[in-house]
């Protein structure tokens, strides 16, 4: 079960860097900020309000499931 919520995980978080505007990023590239600094200070600042519901969700989810699997 930790495998496939790891996998959502992975999958979703390709879409939440693109649901950022293209033009942030852009702005970053024109103030020569490095890929690194471009994610951390621009894109995922953006993004993390973004993701944060769906990222409770799943962490609920893993924890529900968890518990039912040792109650059985």
């Amino acid at each position: 079960m930790l495998t496939f919520s790891f996998e959502y995980f992975l999958s979703v978080w390709p879409k939440l860097l693109e649901a950022v505007p293209a033009g942030q990023t852009e702005a970053a590239i024109v103030f020569g900020l490095s890929p690194w600094r471009r994610v951390m200070h621009i894109i995922l600042p953006q993004a993390l309000p973004i993701m944060l519901p769906g990222l409770v969700n799943q962490i609920i989810e893993i924890i529900k499931d968890n518990s039912l699997a040792l109650a059985a």
